[in-house]
């Protein structure tokens, strides 16, 4: 079985090595960082920290798998940079669904997934790859999560809708049936989207209400790509 490196050293990653440690199979090695944010002989969770060259120079792939554990950071990017290096190199990934959660038979859940405590996953939705629910959330029956999306607790999707790529859902945000949320919108926390949205937007309200002036790039400072 290979052993599992999780990528960070913040409370996100943390928190994905108590639910590993506690919740799953997985056997956590260490972790691995930036080489600018690496110091000698640091540590992390009482393991060793690796640097990102370290890593890829002494941990093949063979014998080692990956959790990107990162947060929502320049709109999901940051995490989304690292799946992707990892992803070409050849790693395998790790995904974690608690024990506590609903998912249904007929639910496809990609790698680099983490789905929290209380998530209801009903039957014939599609999660794709590096994707975070946290605790709480209801994904409705045929509905569509893109890659490198971030649900933060209580997020109700109702079915037959479709999160696009990149995107961030607030706590206690809301999607009606047969809806879709377009790729890197910011969907604020309470708000009530009823309506198709608009690439690279903010919404915010009951109902939601798009933010002509500031796009969802901006708002989260993403670096020109």
């Amino acid at each position: 079985m290979k052993k599992l490196m999780i990528f960070g050293a913040g409370e996100t990653a943390f928190i994905a090595a108590e639910f590993f440690t506690v919740d799953s199979a997985e056997k956590i090695a260490g972790f691995i960082v930036d080489d600018e944010f690496y110091s000698e002989g640091a540590s992390f969770y009482d393991m060793p920290v690796s640097s990102q060259t370290n890593f890829l120079s002494h941990y093949p792939a063979s014998k080692y798998k990956v959790f990107v554990a990162l947060s929502y950071g320049q709109l999901n990017r940051e995490r989304e940079r690292v799946y992707s290096l990892y992803r070409e190199i050849g790693y395998e990934f790790a995904t974690y669904i608690s024990s506590d959660a609903m998912v249904w038979r007929t639910a496809e859940v990609g790698d680099n997934c983490m789905i929290f405590e209380g998530n209801n996953i009903q039957h014939g939705v599609q999660i794709k790859n590096n994707v975070m629910l946290w605790s709480g959330n209801h994904v409705g029956h045929g509905s569509q999560i893109n890659q490198s999306v971030y649900l933060s607790s209580h997020v109700c999707i109702a079915g037959s809708s479709e999160i696009g790529a990149r995107s961030f859902l607030g706590i206690n945000s809301a999607v009606a049936d047969q809806i879709t949320v377009a790729e890197d919108n910011f969907i604020g926390a309470g708000a009530v989207v009823n309506r198709n949205t608009v690439e690279n937007s903010i919404y915010t309200g009951n109902p939601a209400v798009r933010n002509e002036r500031v796009p969802a790039t901006k708002y989260f400072k993403v670096e020109s790509e």
